[in-house]
């Protein structure tokens, strides 16, 4: 296979040789976990960027050095389209306003004193504009954040994300001719709990998890 994804001869191969052909590329899904923190000290200069000041001053730039430990989760699909966004955030407490975000420059509807403030304020382009929506298979699939004491993935999330593509039918129509959802996972092995694993294996919810 070439970089266009091509099928050529061997003597024309790029990098590594493409053993199997994926059949359905859009029903097998791949993901791995990312992890950062929202404290922006030390961050440094980006790809080398400059900026100008008076001689013999110290250029300082506000940032938020509040430390909060959040693990990023992207769902792809082997054709490579975005299914969905998980975001997991440390702590014990939820904070509303991490999972909304806050966009100051928008337009505001209404007082904040209103009963539907929130709910005509929330929403892409919005004040609280929230996380990023995946459209996969015609489906808008919202984006997820879960709080845990450590900000780290465990069976419970692993369950949430394959039960909230099940509720929206993302697979429905391949389901009803047989076919089956797969899903590549990076060492969470230790993350399958039983109600898991009794949830991918039940024949209406049946999952391949490798």
């Amino acid at each position: 296979m070439n970089k266009e994804g091509d099928v050529i001869e061997e003597e024309e191969y790029f990098e590594c040789m493409v053993t199997h052909k994926i059949s359905h590329p859009d029903m097998m899904l791949c993901m791995d976990v990312v992890g950062s923190d929202t404290s922006q000290k030390g961050d440094g200069a980006v790809g080398g960027e400059k900026f100008v000041c008076a001689v013999g001053t110290t250029l300082k730039e506000k940032c938020s050095t509040k430390s909060k430990h959040w693990t990023l989760l992207g769902l792809t699909a082997f054709d490579g389209s975005p299914v969905m966004c998980i975001v997991i955030f440390s702590g014990n407490k939820l904070v509303p306003l991490y999972e909304t975000r806050m966009d100051q420059f928008t337009n505001v509807e209404d007082l904040a004193s209103e009963e539907d403030y929130f709910n005509k304020n929330s929403g892409p382009g919005k004040l609280y504009p929230g996380g990023p929506i995946c459209t996969f298979k015609g489906v808008e699939v919202p984006y997820m954040c879960r709080w845990k004491p450590k900000g780290s993935i465990d069976g419970s999330i692993l369950l949430d994300i394959f039960k909230t593509l099940d509720i929206l039918k993302v697979f429905n129509t391949e389901r009803e001719r047989g076919i089956k959802p797969m899903v590549l996972v990076d060492a969470h092995g230790s993350r399958f709990g039983l109600q898991f694993l009794e949830y991918i294996n039940t024949p209406e919810t049946e999952w391949c998890v490798c």
